[in-house]
């Protein structure tokens, strides 16, 4: 999709060029829309018309913002003239339609062009209305189209596609024409190319063409090879050369910068000679080998049987399940869209063949609904059962667990505990130590709150790790044991290392806690001997078998604490409950309901919070050590962005050009001491930057000598993101990926820990073929064995010097997910690098050595929970949905002392920092009523009530 900038370029473009309506191709163009027809408009787009549709005449009516009149007293508008849809097939299909002239081919693919206009129509088309001072966004129905039939590239290869030039008019029921609110129109573009994809794989289908699934993901008419479809690929393979300069694929890619990327690669349009360029494609199609007669005679031949009414519902069922599946994985709640465009393209990777269409996936959704499989909230988004049952057992543990425990101490042992504390932190350090009101009021709550369960919400900065050191030594001289966790192995080793909690990450407690539960509840054999005389002579044994009850309150005497609690999604959140429930444990959450959430579903501590979960906030800011910092960060605490953005003003540098830009962030990271430059963070919204800035920064410090010259090239695992549905997935795997295998597969032949590269992907077999490590050849089925990893594989330049960071656990080696690394030699076979447990070596072919990137520029998502003294924190205008109002908080919430704030432009920085980016909550979704029939937040959405804490109605519980 692409707007039409203005009505003058858009008329010379589409009518005056001699390219869409050339007089001898006027039947190439036609009108369409039920606003096209409203006004009569039908037959080939005549110039005129179509020039005075754009600038918004439509019979009497002027539409657009008045801005003035011109020396004739004429009245001048301010209008967008509209946008262009362009739908293109798979390039098999531009083969058969315009080298071997196959009209039926044509047809099919204008038939899910069609497809997707009345969709827009239909679902899309919307208008703004005001009455009494209040607008509001209707639906309309009606769209006016000029349609372009066009057949080859701009690089002259033959290329089907269709134009959907709509106008930015649609018609109200009352007969009046308003401009098209056209958000949800871009909003949802990806879909409508998913519904085109699938009409037209089926409509193909139909036909009798066999499809296959190509090694990339997409699909293509069998018959015609890779190499053929390249051949005649030449502007596709221009736009893939661009986006992967920036390390992007058309997948990975936004449609802003897919669409940059097509402006920036496309040659000016020619006049052709069309007879002759079509004399062309024949003849490169026979010198290639491309066979038109043999996939005609296939299709004639019935190569493709008919697919059955059941068939193609088993396969729109399988991809309505994996829909619902990967969306719902990371958040609660999701668009009804969004389930039915990712179900379509699944259907499309994983069976082109079955001719899965809109209608059977619409069904499919409608059928989990019925059965409550699916759940539908009352804006028409979807969830799952399994998501709000878990919800609503968290709630219904918290109000289970109020006054369930004792407290630890008496609130006079506290204070007494608070004293020493005070008292012996003042020895060690010189001078005067003395906690915060909030951290005195947050370790008063957890040692004397008789609830099982508590949240201590902390802003960032506010000492939160030395108010549970207190909250240690107090509860350990009460007898208790107490135990910590953490999201990553690095935040759990800080835990550890500033409270002196024993810790470890919150999925190896949860593992542990689990094996624990199940010891717990092994039955009981008690073998009895007795002297039974059954004959007189004989001795006999009894053996009899107890089933004991599951033990309950193991582990009473235990105080569990999860630091960075926000991090934590809503299966881990309710698991962990009812963990410490069975085990009669304590357990306090500490985190910020302000930074970033987890990447899973849910939001719980968001949700405890607002339940009103026993606790106290932090607020006594104290990391920042400059007052514009500090205030800065007040002013982000309490939601004020543009404040806290006006607060720092001075340390905002603007510069136009991106290019530009990010050459002065890595100016400014060289400029520093190289002991200076180890204690400043670059943060960046955006990985492509992060890349960027990254080679900036090498290129530089090798300029000054500070590392060597590139040594080496070595590949690196890079995430490939997928969730547990795409992972469990044949059609999502690419050749020369790598896979992990998190569990041995003894019908596989492989271990836990093993790598596997992928050489080749059998969609229709469900099989990706794997090279192992020792040079073993694996089948594996992703369907059958899903517990894996999958990572792309990258390369990078390595040299003497370079700082690098661990990207993944590698217990054997000792290093975690974060750990910073210097590289001190390379050889042929690795190289050596320096730790803060001392040297290592890590081989340069064994995968498991391959986690690390880079460590001089970090995203958002990384930084948080990092403490620094100076940070240099990038906010571009596309930064896009990585950018909000939590990343900002995060950004400007790790520096001690100093920050800079880089961006292109300051405008829209402010727009982006204002944007939200929260989770989604099932029981929210249903009923807030549920969530909040407890004891309520305040105004801020801060919770109150609980033991330990005043305030609160602790009588009435939600009804769950």
């Amino acid at each position: 999709m692409s707007n039409i900038t203005s009505v003058a370029s858009a008329a010379a473009y589409y009518a005056e060029d001699n390219y869409y309506s050339q007089e001898e191709n006027r039947e190439m163009s036609a009108w369409a829309g039920k606003g096209a027809e409203a006004l009569g408009l039908a037959g080939p787009v005549d110039p005129e018309d179509f020039a005075r549709i754009l600038a918004g005449e439509i019979g009497e009516f002027g539409l657009g913002r008045v801005v003035g009149k011109d020396a004739d007293g004429e009245v001048l508008r301010d209008h967008r003239p509209g946008f262009d849809v362009t739908l293109s097939a798979p390039k098999s299909v531009s083969l058969l339609a315009e080298v071997a002239g196959n009209q039926e081919v044509r047809d099919a693919h204008e038939a899910a062009v069609t497809k997707v206009l009345e969709y827009m129509e239909s679902r899309l088309a919307q208008a703004r209305t005001t009455e009494a001072g209040e607008t509001t966004t209707v639906p309309t129905n009606n769209l006016i189209v000029g349609k372009f039939y066009h057949t080859t590239s701009r690089d002259l290869d033959p290329q089907t596609h269709t134009h959907l030039v709509v106008a930015n008019a649609t018609q109200l029921d009352d007969g009046r024409w308003r401009s098209i609110a056209n958000e949800l129109i871009y909003k949802h573009q990806k879909l409508l190319g998913a519904i085109y994809d699938s009409e037209l794989a089926a409509n193909l289908r139909g036909l009798g063409y066999r499809l296959e699934s190509t090694q990339e993901g997409r699909w293509e008419i069998a018959g015609i090879t890779r190499d053929q479809i390249d051949h005649f690929s030449q502007r596709s393979q221009a736009i893939a050369e661009r986006l992967e300069k920036f390390g992007l694929t058309r997948d990975t890619a936004t449609a802003a910068q897919r669409e940059d990327a097509a402006l920036r690669t496309r040659d000016p349009k020619r006049e052709v000679d069309h007879q002759a360029l079509a004399e062309d494609w024949k003849e490169r199609a026979q010198a290639t080998g491309v066979d038109f007669k043999r996939i005609e005679t296939e299709r004639e031949q019935g190569g493709a049987p008919p697919i059955s009414d059941a068939q193609r519902s088993d396969k729109a069922h399988d991809a309505m399940r994996f829909a619902i599946a990967h969306l719902t994985e990371r958040e609660s709640v999701v668009p009804w869209e969004d389930v039915i465009k990712t179900a379509l393209e699944h259907a499309v990777k994983d069976a082109p063949w079955a001719g899965v269409r809109l209608d059977d996936v619409e069904k499919s959704l409608a059928g989990r609904l019925a059965s409550k499989q699916a759940l539908s909230t009352i804006e028409g988004h979807i969830s799952t059962p399994e998501a709000l049952e878990r919800e609503r057992g968290m709630l219904a543990m918290l109000e289970a667990g109020r006054g369930a425990v004792k407290p630890i101490a008496q609130a006079e042992r506290v204070a007494a505990g608070i004293e020493h504390f005070e008292q012996a932190r003042s020895q060690a350090l010189g001078n005067t130590f003395q906690l915060t009101f909030g951290q005195v009021e947050a370790a008063q709550v957890a040692l004397t709150s008789d609830d099982r369960f508590l949240g201590l919400q902390g802003y960032a900065g506010v000492g939160k790790t030395t108010m549970l050191e207190l909250v240690r030594v107090v509860a350990e001289d009460a007898g208790y044991k107490v135990r910590g966790m953490a999201p990553s192995a690095m935040a759990a080793l800080t835990l550890q290392n500033e409270s002196g909690i024993e810790s470890v990450t919150t999925a190896r407690f949860l593992i542990d806690e689990g094996a624990r539960a199940v010891e717990q509840a092994k039955p009981v054999k008690l073998n009895v001997f007795g002297a039974m005389d059954l004959e007189g002579t004989q001795w006999r044994k009894l053996s009899l078998m107890l089933q004991a009850k599951a033990r309950t309150g193991y582990g009473s005497g235990e105080l569990w604490i999860m630091d960075e609690a926000s991090l934590s999604g809503q299966r881990e959140m309710t698991q962990l409950m009812e963990m410490a429930n069975k085990a009669g444990a304590r357990l306090i959450l500490v985190g910020d309901r302000l930074q970033l959430n987890a990447v899973e579903a849910g939001k719980p501590f968001e949700l405890l919070q607002k339940a009103g979960i026993a606790g106290a906030v932090m607020s006594d800011i104290n990391r920042q050590q400059v007052d514009d910092l500090k205030h800065a960060v007040t002013a982000a605490v309490n939601r004020d962005n543009l404040k806290a953005f006006e607060l720092l003003s001075e340390r905002i540098v603007e510069i136009d050009n991106k290019g530009e830009l990010l050459r002065r962030v890595a100016h400014d990271i060289l400029e520093k001491h190289p002991e200076d430059r180890e204690k400043a963070l670059i943060i960046v919204p955006l990985n492509i930057d992060r890349h960027k800035i990254n080679a900036m920064v090498r290129e530089g410090l090798q300029d000054r000598g500070e590392i060597a010259a590139d040594a080496a090239e070595r590949t690196v695992l890079v995430p490939a993101g997928y969730t547990d549905a795409q992972k469990g997935s044949t059609p999502y795997y690419e050749p020369a990926m790598q896979v992990r295998f998190g569990r041995a597969y003894r019908s596989l032949g492989v271990a836990g820990g093993e790598y596997g590269t992928v050489t080749r992907i059998d969609v229709p077999g469900h099989v990706v073929h794997l090279n192992m490590e020792d040079g073993r050849q694996v089948a594996w089925s992703p369907e059958k064995h899903a517990k894996v990893e999958a990572y792309k594989v990258e390369s990078r330049q390595l040299a003497v010097g370079d700082e690098l960071r661990f990207t993944r656990n590698h217990k054997e080696l000792g290093l975690n997910n974060g750990t910073p690394m210097k590289v001190a030699a390379i050889s042929e076979g690795g190289m050596v690098v320096e730790t803060a447990k001392g040297a290592m070596t890590l081989s340069a072919t064994q995968m498991s050595h391959g986690h690390w990137d880079y460590a001089y520029a970090m995203t958002v998502y990384a930084s948080q929970g990092r403490t620094t003294n100076d940070a240099n924190f990038m906010i571009t205008a596309d930064s896009g949905a990585a950018m909000g109002e939590r990343s900002f908080y995060v950004g400007i919430t790790r520096p001690k002392l100093d920050m800079t704030i880089y961006t292109n432009d300051r405008g829209k920085a402010e727009e982006l920092i204002l944007q939200a980016q929260n989770k989604t909550s099932a029981v929210e979704a249903f009923s807030v009523k549920d969530l909040l029939g407890g004891a309520r937040p305040d105004e801020d959405g801060k919770g109150t009530g609980g033991r330990g804490q005043a305030g609160g109605d602790r009588s009435a519980g939600a009804e769950l």
